[in-house]
């Protein structure tokens, strides 16, 4: 390992070897480049990068997602045979875009970008986020994982001029309620509910569609607030088709408002 001139400090980096005029992620240099750069410098960075569309390439990132989601209980036949089946999408497809984060060989992050049409609207859909149960919490150049492969996938729709951009959470997340606030204080609105097909005597069940204006344009509301209980799913449904947001969660209630 090179070694660095530590009494060298960039204010973004830290002790790495090069100055703050210097730093690598302030020259507009890809991706690559950056982590090329650090890596001849002895240090010790992880970056998102977008996979080419290969059918190799898709199994390894699904295999990942399944295995950093814990799905499958490690069963790794299962895990393949649905990796396999996922892979299936055509690599030449432009609605659909794979970015992993690697570190010592694995792939520790991943995440998907969608272009799709909701609703007569055509949004950047964020997808597939896993991080490795190990690297959780973990910050390289002061992030998480998970926040870097949203930063590079929201600069990849800014770039092919998309204004917003939309996610969803299962409702039968367990960590649903961590999930909403986190989204919420970075932005985002619910703004619609999507029931899944009800089999036998199953409940009912969906996704919280969630949306974020990325250029930056903040969202004005009206002064009155409803509360539903979370679990209260048709409630909620006709809350949002009332034309209401979900603008923050409390314990185990969203909190709609109207916009201006």
């Amino acid at each position: 390992m090179p070694e660095t001139e530590t009494g060298v400090v960039c204010m973004k980096c830290g002790p790495t070897g090069h100055t703050t005029e210097n730093c690598p992620h302030q020259q507009n240099k890809s991706a690559v480049e950056v982590e090329s750069i650090l890596e001849e410098e002895g240090v010790d960075k992880v970056f998102p990068k977008e996979m080419e569309k290969t059918k190799e390439n898709l199994v390894s990132f699904f295999t990942a997602f399944y295995k950093n989601q814990n799905m499958f209980e490690g069963d790794e036949r299962r895990i393949d045979f649905y990796a396999k089946r996922m892979a299936e999408i055509d690599p030449e497809v432009e609605n659909y875009r794979f970015y992993v984060v690697e570190k010592d060989g694995r792939k520790v992050g991943t995440g998907q970008l969608e272009f799709l049409e909701v609703d007569g609207e055509k949004k950047a859909m964020l997808a597939s986020l896993t991080v490795e149960e190990e690297e959780r919490g973990k910050k390289y150049d002061g992030k998480k994982i998970s926040e870097m492969l949203t930063d590079v996938r929201i600069e990849k729709a800014k770039e092919l001029g998309y204004k917003k951009v939309d996610t969803t959470i299962f409702s039968e997340n367990p960590d649903k309620i961590r999930a909403l606030a986190i989204k919420f204080n970075q932005g985002y609105r619910m703004y619609k509910f999507e029931s899944y097909p009800i089999r036998d005597d199953q409940k009912e069940m969906g996704a919280f569609w969630l949306e974020k204006n990325i250029e930056g344009e903040e969202d004005e509301f009206g002064k009155e607030e409803v509360s539903l209980g979370l679990e209260d799913l048709k409630a909620i449904s006709n809350q949002l088709e009332s034309g209401w947001v979900g603008v923050r969660v409390e314990n185990n209630k969203v909190f709609f408002k109207q916009k201006a």
